[in-house]
């Protein structure tokens, strides 16, 4: 705060005047020195001589004689006397030394929870005034200091309002008095006489507003006139807390704009509920200004315990989904209230069950033992076993869910493992959707091809409906995309996105239609139809985003199938943008050393790799390696997958024996695999091929890529872009040990693909027509 020194300033009274701190309409606040006992203090002079002014002086000090808190600035002492404006009333008060609420947070770059902390302090120092019958009227920051103790402290109690007492003189009715950003609808609407705690609390909510946010809920107030002022909050609501701070979603918007209410009667009752629920959110627990639904508790299991991640609520939300799905009977009335009755019961008991599984899992009641997904899991497993009380059809249901669950997080045998289990079960036998989801963990473990036949061998009962149908076809599409059937996925995947678009009874945003859509993004860009899946894509990752929001990890895996397109189309910046954000996205969301995060890290080092940033690219390269093949072991596709990427970055960099080592070791568990190499094989041959070119081994470069093009002629279509990339590669090859006709054979078959899929003048287009040029003139050089 600055001073205005003035050595000449004289006494009021026994105290010493240093300086002017500053002066207002109503008075002026001077520093001076007490000497016994020896001290600062801050003395406020009345400027104003209006019989109004005066009393409104006298009641200040009345009102502040009675708040002996902590947080507000104390009252030593009132008078009258000669003062430098002549004889006129005091009120000599706590020197707080300090800057306001909101300057202080910034200058000291407090967290939220800091922040908050604040805001809890200084809403029990208003109820504690409101106890004493004192409405504040005018919170503002300004009136809001933070001391060298980090301790808040109140000040300016001038226009404050005493509750039950006769306030004809001192407030009259249709008089405005307060600061317009923080001033209540009431208030501006000239009801400051009728003004209650409710006021206070609206004030509270502003400011903790802008400390979270750093505007205004109603950011053009602040430049308008009194009755714009009324007219633009009886008009337009306040700006969502979260609209300009994303990480403010949920709990804490849902108490500010409580708080912010235009209707009093919605916002708290008292600063003290408001300073409570601010409480319970810093403690992560149900905040009062929603009802806490069963689902909404649990939630906070989560949050409060991040160790066990975003991803452990799947297990709760799968677990508490498992008992809404309804039975295809019909019932006579008293059938009717008999299932209601025996549903009730059922979902008592899952609720019971869900309780025993996470007090379990609770570190408060593991011994301080470190909680992940994986031991949610496994307790739940382990509760679900010992618990002989449930019903058959509530363990069918908890066991398919928690199978299932097992599935999403990669735990696929185990899960796969509880679905036939449930599957023997008399509910089993007849469900539909168990039978399918058993075809979906057979994919997900590896075994696709026994997916496929398992899906293509169920019966052919159509009395589960169309969605029962459609869930089928597209697990056995998502199978043979595995499998490298592109062309077939393709079809099956076509016809399911025309008949949810246009003929299902199916939401565009629905997680079915959505899977269809993703996964038809998918199969065209396998078979390098980026034209046309790139729009697929771009529709799936945005009705996503709509439905769960950009952090999902199912968006995230939309926004792969996208940054692959990119990449691939030759847009490698744009593709680096996106897996840079996914990396981001999924190291918050999931942890820096779960294996989709790893994944992302591994193609973002691959794409620095691609736009010349090799050296930087190869660092996150062998993070993701080294972490994944820790946690999942060699033969693991994905290590495969990734161990492929850093070979590729390691290459890139000049460690070209480094890539060949892990490309041998790559083709070497591709050629030991039952049914052969799999189309995302091919793209180690394709690599070591590269490798022994630059190091000159000719002869193992083209018996390398020679075995490519023959795995890739039974995999891939003609057309397909990447079997015209590979003959590229081996013509090179060609080219520089001297077989100059075999090379222009595999460049005629080549450049039409390359053109027709990525333009004439793309860079890719322009380098085969250089290397047919140079084979035609028997150039050999390098």
């Amino acid at each position: 705060m600055e001073m205005d020194s003035d050595n000449s300033l004289g006494y009021i009274g026994g105290y010493r005047l240093s300086c002017l701190l500053g002066e207002g309409s109503g008075g002026r606040v001077y520093q001076a020195h007490q000497e016994q006992p020896a001290r600062d203090v801050a003395i406020k002079v009345l400027l104003a001589q209006s019989g109004l002014a005066r009393k409104r002086f006298e009641r200040e000090a009345e009102l502040l004689a009675a708040l002996e808190h902590n947080n507000i600035a104390r009252l030593y002492e009132s008078g009258a006397g000669a003062t430098p404006l002549g004889d006129a009333p005091y009120l000599v008060m706590e020197l707080v030394r300090g800057h306001d609420i909101i300057h202080f947070t910034r200058a000291n770059k407090l967290s939220d929870s800091a922040k908050l902390e604040l805001i809890v302090k200084i809403a029990r120092a208003v109820h504690f005034a409101h106890t004493k019958g004192v409405i504040h009227r005018d919170l503002k920051p300004g009136n809001i200091l933070i001391n060298e103790q980090g301790e808040p402290k109140i000040l300016d109690f001038g226009i404050a309002r005493v509750v039950d007492l006769d306030q004809a003189d001192m407030t009259r009715a249709g008089e405005v008095l307060g600061t317009l950003s923080y001033m209540s609808p009431e208030q501006l609407n000239g009801q400051g006489v009728n003004a209650d705690a409710s006021s206070d609390v609206y004030a509270l909510g502003v400011i903790t507003y802008e400390l979270l946010s750093g505007q205004s809920p109603y950011p053009d107030l602040k430049n308008d006139t009194l009755l714009s002022a009324v007219t633009r909050l009886n008009r337009e609501r306040p700006v969502p807390l979260s609209q300009g701070t994303a990480h403010a979603r949920g709990d804490l918007e849902t108490i500010v704009m409580k708080a912010i209410a235009f209707d009093a009667s919605a916002r708290y009752a008292s600063a003290a509920e408001f300073a409570a629920d601010i409480e319970r959110f810093l403690n992560q627990r149900p905040i009062e200004a929603r009802p806490p639904t069963l689902g909404y508790t649990l939630s906070l299991f989560t949050r409060r315990h991040k160790a066990a991640t975003a991803a452990a609520g799947v297990i709760v939300l799968a677990l508490l989904t498992a008992v809404s799905v309804s039975l295809r009977f019909a019932y006579s009335e008293a059938q009717a209230r008999s299932v209601a009755e025996q549903r009730a019961h059922e979902r008592e008991a899952v609720n019971q069950f869900l309780i025993g599984m996470l007090t379990a899992a609770d570190p408060e009641h593991a011994l301080g033992e470190r909680v992940t997904v994986l031991h949610v899991l496994d307790v739940a497993r382990a509760e679900l076993s010992g618990r002989n009380a449930l019903s058959a059809t509530s363990r069918f249901q908890l066991q398919r869910s928690l199978g299932n669950t097992y599935v999403k997080l990669g735990r696929a045998d185990d899960g796969l493992a509880l679905l036939r289990a449930a599957s023997q079960m008399p509910q089993g036998a007849v469900d539909d959707r168990l039978a399918i989801e058993i075809g979906e963990a057979l994919t997900a473990n590896g075994q696709e091809q026994d997916a496929l036949d398992w899906l293509e061998n169920l019966p052919d009962d159509s009395s589960g409906g169309t969605e029962i149908q459609v869930r089928r076809a597209l697990a056995r599409a998502e199978a043979l995309l595995l499998l490298g059937r592109f062309p077939e996925a393709e079809s099956l995947l076509q016809t399911l996105n025309e008949q949810a678009e246009h003929t299902l009874d199916l939401a565009p945003q629905s997680e079915l239609t959505m899977r269809i859509l993703s996964a038809y993004g998918q199969a065209l860009q396998q078979q390098g139809k980026y034209k046309d899946a790139l729009p697929v894509a771009l529709s799936a990752v945005e009705r996503m985003r709509e439905q769960w929001g950009s952090e999902h990890p199912r968006t995230s895996n939309a926004e792969e199938v996208v940054a692959n397109i990119y990449q691939q189309s030759g847009d490698v910046e744009g593709a680096l943008a996106i897996y840079q954000r996914i990396a981001e996205t999924r190291k918050r969301v999931l942890g820096p050393n779960h294996p989709h995060s790893l994944s992302a890290l591994s193609s973002v080092g691959s794409t620095l790799a691609i736009v010349g940033r090799a050296q930087d690219g190869l660092e996150p390269a062998r993070q993701a390696y080294e972490g994944i093949l820790h946690q999942l072991g060699e033969d693991a596709e994905l290590t495969r997958a990734v161990a492929s990427l850093y070979a590729y970055v390691a290459a890139t960099a000049g460690e070209r024996e480094t890539s060949a080592q892990i490309n041998r070791m790559l083709i070497a568990q591709a050629e030991r695999k039952p049914d052969g190499p799999a189309v995302n094989d091919l793209i180690e041959y394709n690599n070591l091929g590269n490798d022994y070119r630059v190091l000159e081994r000719m002869d193992e470069a083209v018996a390398t890529y020679a075995r490519l093009i023959a795995l890739a002629e039974g995999i891939l279509e003609p057309e397909h872009l990447h079997l015209a990339l590979y003959r590229g590669n081996y013509a090179e090859v060609l080219r520089r040990r001297g077989d100059f006709s075999a090379a222009m054979t595999q460049l005629d078959l080549a450049l039409p693909v390359v053109v027709g899929a990525l333009g004439a003048d793309h860079p890719r287009s322009a380098l085969f027509q250089q290397r047919r040029a140079r084979a035609a003139q028997g150039d050999r050089d390098a």
